[in-house]
């Protein structure tokens, strides 16, 4: 995935890489999750945070993953997936075959 950065004053914001292998696997996800990366609604964003979610990895208070660059949101993804798997996506892990 292309490396981005937050809207507004922080745009220039480069985030990181994730290994390829993870943008293969959140690209799946991200297709059965939401194809709209600004979507808002109970979950936000292009994987479907809960607030509380995006916010314990470091996602900006008073935001929501919505708010954030496609590529902040595959980084932020990506911890999330270092910390607690493939149990944050559980159907559509499965669904992409990667449990």
């Amino acid at each position: 995935m292309a490396a981005g950065g937050v809207r507004g004053a922080a745009a220039t914001r480069h985030w990181p890489d994730p290994p390829a292998w993870w943008a293969r696997a959140a690209e799946c996800v991200h297709r059965y999750e939401s194809t709209d990366w600004h979507q808002r609604g109970y979950y936000s964003g292009g994987y479907q945070f809960l607030d509380s979610t995006w916010w314990s990895v470091g996602g900006r208070r008073g935001t929501r993953a919505a708010d954030a660059t496609p590529a902040e949101q595959t980084w932020r993804a990506w911890l999330l997936y270092q910390q607690v798997g493939w149990s944050a996506w559980p159907t559509t892990s499965r669904m992409c075959g990667l449990r």
